[in-house]
C-alpha cells in the first residue's frame, strides 16, 4: 500500500540493507586486479591492520598526519566505501577489506587473511554486543550457538577463504612478533616500507594508542562501549565451559580445521 503522497512506505531497516547490498554489488564491479583482498572475520585485527597500514602511507607519503580521519577512505572497506576513486599512494596497492565469505566475485583479485582463535573472537564479539545493548538479552552460550555470528559463522569464513589466501597471518603471532608478522604481509602484498618506519606504524597502531585515542573521541563512555576493548589472546578460557569447548571441537572436525585446537595454548 503506497504512502498519502504516492511514495511506497519502505521501512527503514530495509532501505539500510538495500543500501548496503547496493553498496556491495557496486564494490565488487570496482575491484581492480591490482587491489588486494584482506579477509577477516569480525573481531579478528583487521581494524588493527588497516590503522598501521595507513600509518606506513602517512608515514611515507603524508608527513606522518593523524590517520583516523583517512583511515576509511585510504583503507576502504567492501560494501561500505566508495571503490571506484582512483588510488593515488604509491606506498602499497589498495587495500580493500571485507568479513564477507569467499565468493567467485574474488578469484581474480590476490587476497591476504587474518585469522584469531576463534573462541577468542565470539568473547571479542559477545562483548561488543552487550556494550552496543547496554545489557545483555542472551547468553554467552547461546551467542556461541548462534548460526551466523557465533562459532559456526566463523568456521564457515575461515573454510571459504584457507586455500584461497597468498598469506594468512594469525593475531597471536601478530601479538607476539609483530615487526616480523606485518613485515611478511607488507611483503606479501607488494608494499614499500623501511625497518624503521615499520617500527613506528607498529608504535602509533598499538593496541594502547588506538583505545587512547577512541577514550579522547568517546570521553562520555567513561572507557566502556569501546571498540578496543581488550586485544589479547586466550580470554575464551574464563568463558567457555565444557559443553562449549565440546561443541567447538564438534565444528572443528565437520569444516576439518586443525589450526585451533583446544587443546593448543
Amino acid at each position: 500500500m503506497g504512502s498519502g503522497n504516492g511514495v511506497s512506505a519502505v521501512p527503514p531497516d530495509v532501505r539500510s540493507q538495500a543500501r548496503r547490498l547496493a553498496l556491495l554489488g557496486s564494490g565488487v564491479l570496482a575491484l581492480r586486479a591490482d587491489d588486494v583482498i584482506l579477509a577477516a572475520f569480525p573481531r579478528s585485527g583487521s581494524t588493527w591492520t588497516r590503522h598501521l597500514l595507513c600509518n606506513l602511507i602517512s608515514l611515507n607519503e603524508l608527513d606522518g598526519r593523524d590517520v583516523e580521519p583517512m583511515l576509511n577512505r585510504t583503507m576502504p572497506a567492501l560494501g561500505a566505501n566508495d571503490l571506484f576513486r582512483p588510488w593515488p599512494h604509491h606506498t602499497m596497492p589498495r587495500v580493500v577489506k571485507t568479513h564477507h565469505r569467499y565468493t567467485r566475485l574474488f578469484r581474480s583479485i590476490p587476497s591476504v587473511g587474518l585469522i584469531r582463535d576463534p573462541r577468542d573472537v565470539m568473547v571479542s564479539r559477545y562483548h561488543l554486543l552487550v556494550d552496543k545493548r547496554g545489557e545483555s538479552s542472551e547468553s554467552f552460550a547461546r551467542f556461541v550457538r548462534d548460526p551466523r555470528h557465533g562459532l559456526e559463522g566463523w568456521f564457515r569464513h575461515y573454510a571459504s577463504w584457507r586455500d584461497r589466501w597468498r598469506l594468512a597471518l594469525r593475531y597471536e603471532d601478530m601479538l607476539a612478533d609483530p615487526q616480523g608478522e606485518f613485515g611478511r604481509l607488507l611483503e606479501a602484498i607488494g608494499a614499500t616500507w623501511t625497518e624503521s618506519g615499520l617500527r613506528e606504524a607498529i608504535d602509533r597502531s598499538s593496541f594502547t594508542s588506538l583505545q587512547r585515542a577512541e577514550k579522547e573521541r568517546k570521553p562520555s563512555t567513561d572507557g566502556h562501549g569501546l571498540f578496543f576493548r581488550s586485544g589479547s589472546a586466550g580470554q575464551w578460557r574464563e568463558y567457555f565451559d565444557a559443553a562449549d569447548l565440546d561443541y567447538h571441537d564438534a565444528l572443528a572436525a565437520r569444516y576439518d580445521v586443525s589450526v585451533y585446537a583446544t587443546d593448543q595454548p
